[in-house]
């Protein structure tokens, strides 16, 4: 347990297709055809939107590295959002996996309200793992600092399974 603005949160191990990762137990998943968990947060304070962390796995070629997907979502992720940067990016490579963790900034073209992103990027054997925790960008500051501690434990425990399939 972790103490996050006086309130204890309770972690959870969420087994998904492939891999595993550390949940909030007070967050609740959902699945999507484009996604194959996406975890909300509990309301952010009085603010009524949701910080949200999402996980996309996808088949690419087994020479693929977390560099290339990347340079990918940068283009893809510039061209659609206005205002788009990566704050800060770092990249790690441990055995069989290649990860890259970055923080992005962007603003949404429907509400105009700029969105801070937490990312990382991991391939392993032809599999990509995309996990984004996305949260309102201009949070007083004692809740920014607590959900970006959530969405951070929550990247650094993602872990493939020892062996996979292709989706």
């Amino acid at each position: 347990m972790v103490q996050t603005r006086g309130k204890l949160v309770m972690w959870v191990e969420f087994q998904g297709p492939g891999f595993t990762m550390e949940v909030p137990s007070e967050w609740r998943v959902m699945a999507s055809p484009q996604f194959q968990a996406i975890f909300f947060s509990p309301l952010i304070g009085q603010d009524p939107r949701r910080a949200n962390l999402t996980v996309a796995l996808q088949d690419v070629p087994d020479d693929t590295t977390a560099r290339a997907l990347v340079d990918v979502l940068n283009r893809m992720q510039a061209d659609s959002y206005p205002d788009f940067s990566v704050v800060c990016e770092t990249a790690d490579a441990a055995g069989e996996v290649s990860k890259i963790q970055r923080t992005l900034r962007w603003r949404n073209p429907s509400s105009g309200e700029t969105v801070l992103q937490h990312q990382a990027c991991h391939v392993r054997d032809g599999l990509a793992c995309i996990l984004t925790g996305s949260r309102p960008d201009g949070l007083p500051d004692d809740v920014a600092t607590g959900v970006d501690g959530v969405f951070q434990r929550m990247l650094a425990s993602f872990a493939f399974h020892a062996t996979h399939v292709g989706l």
